[in-house]
């Protein structure tokens, strides 16, 4: 397993493990579980939301998140801020940029440190996840 996708497992799975934690604590009734789920559609981006960095990738570089709707505003948001901040990641990557604002958003501390060694270890490389450069991060 590459490095690169040793730390979006971790990522995941760390995120996942969180919204698992998060859901159903307790509380809930049977007509609470009875949300009707409702996909969303594979080319929808999640509408940023205000204060996020708004993350432009390369032509080249395109995810797929197909995943259910929570039904649940909080979860939904959870959700979104996940897929931007893989994203944020690869930016840094394609961008070249250690010091990227788009992941310092979504990581702080130790993860934003760890991040920073590994989109370094890409620059020192001189490799990419994608073959041309992104345009900046801007905030909204």
């Amino acid at each position: 397993m590459s490095p690169r996708s040793r730390l979006l497992a971790t990522v995941a799975t760390g995120l996942t493990a969180v919204l698992l934690a998060g859901c159903d604590g307790g509380g809930s009734t049977a007509d609470d579980k009875a949300v009707t789920r409702t996909s969303v559609s594979p080319s929808a981006s999640p509408a940023v939301a205000p204060g996020r960095p708004t993350i432009v990738l390369p032509s080249d570089l395109s995810y797929t998140f197909d995943r259910p709707s929570s039904g649940g505003t909080t979860e939904d948001a959870i959700l979104a801020d996940s897929e931007q901040n893989i994203k944020a990641v690869d930016l840094a990557i394609a961008n070249q940029d250690p010091s990227d604002s788009a992941y310092r958003f979504y990581f702080e501390g130790e993860a934003a440190a760890q991040i920073q060694r590994y989109v370094q270890a890409y620059v020192t490389a001189g490799a990419r996840t994608a073959r041309t450069r992104a345009r900046p991060t801007t905030s909204t």
